[in-house]
């Protein structure tokens, strides 16, 4: 009877070493029939239930599979592969992280105006000269961000038209005037403006492109004159039958006002930015504002040549100005970004 038992526990053991052994991650482990292997899952028999159903595991739950022959399959590498891919499937979104520019410039100015009319010949004068600017600008986006601009022009004056719009009802009545004639000296007027408005950013490769708007105040402190001419004519000496010829010298000078107004404007710029830090940029901008003040000058004649004083000799005229102003720049800058 004892050999019988014996025998019976000796069939019993080799019916489970004939079977597969699973392991899994949880070092659980299951006895059964392996039947596939696919790319993804394992397919087996239970020992308890070896005509089916089939039992299908994902090969990420599996461990090693040590079969009836001695083999012994490893699944580890599939889940480091796994996990690769699914790394590799779902990258992380990278965030901007906000930039500053700070820019240093300096280029030509244009300044243009348009003294109370639109005829060229009669109301338009024209200056150039230098100007400075720096910026600073905040992006807290890749495609946009908002600049503040502070700068001056510093400009040559043009004083061919300088007189438009004044009266010179009382030079004209000194006795035999035939003609004045006028002269200046050079001159210059400087144009201060703090702007602020949101700019567009379209990067490129190795440049960036900025189109902006602004908007802010300019002040336009008027030119120095400092001119001088002549009043020439000529008196008649009654009762003696001739004239006296006269060329009276004279001085004209003007008290400079400062006028500040509303501008607004554009502007379009190429930033090439070095090692991630240095930028250089190339600038074009232009501003447009409606100045409206009092200019006056007081012209001063010499009248020592004249028999007779004349009954005046200082003479102060003013002009209401009412100017469509323009200021086109052309600039260059360094900078940083950070």
């Amino acid at each position: 009877m004892k050999n019988v038992f014996a025998l019976l526990l000796f069939l019993f053991g080799m019916s489970l070493s004939a079977q597969d052994l699973i392991l899994l991650n949880n070092n659980e482990k299951i006895f059964g029939e392996v039947l596939e292997i696919t790319s993804d899952e394992v397919v087996f028999f239970r020992q308890t239930q070896p005509d089916g159903p089939k039992v299908r595991l994902a090969k990420s739950q599996i461990l090693r599979i040590e079969y009836e022959n001695g083999r012994i399959e490893y699944f580890e590498k599939q889940k480091i592969e796994s996990a690769k891919s699914s790394r590799t499937k779902s990258p992380k979104k990278r965030s901007f992280k906000a930039q500053h520019f700070i820019t240093l410039g300096t280029g030509l100015g244009f300044a243009q105006s348009d003294l109370s009319n639109k005829n060229e010949s009669e109301g338009t004068q024209a200056s150039n000269g230098y100007n400075g600017e720096l910026m600073y600008g905040f992006y807290p986006h890749p495609n946009w961000g908002i600049d503040a601009r502070v700068g001056v022009n510093f400009l040559r004056a043009d004083f061919d038209q300088r007189f438009q719009g004044f009266s010179f009802d009382e030079l004209e009545d000194i006795p035999g005037l035939d003609e004045i004639t006028f002269g200046t000296d050079p001159s210059s007027f400087n144009a201060f403006y703090f702007v602020l408005g949101p700019t567009a950013r379209i990067p490129l490769d190795f440049v960036d492109i900025h189109i902006g708007i602004q908007g802010g105040m300019l002040q336009i402190t008027e030119p120095s004159l400092d001119g001088s001419g002549n009043i020439n004519g000529s008196v008649d000496l009654a009762p003696l039958p001739i004239d006296f010829p006269y060329s009276l010298p004279y001085t004209a000078v003007n008290d400079p006002v400062s006028t500040t107004a509303f501008t607004y404007g554009g502007n379009l710029a190429l930033v090439f930015t070095l090692n991630e830090f240095i930028s250089f940029r190339a600038e074009t901008s232009y501003l447009l504002t409606n100045l409206d003040y009092t200019e006056s000058f007081i012209v001063n004649v010499d009248d020592g040549e004249l028999p007779v004083p004349l009954p005046q000799t200082e003479f102060e005229n003013e002009t209401v100005r009412s100017l469509n102003a323009g200021v086109l720049q052309i600039r260059l800058g360094v900078g940083a970004r950070f």
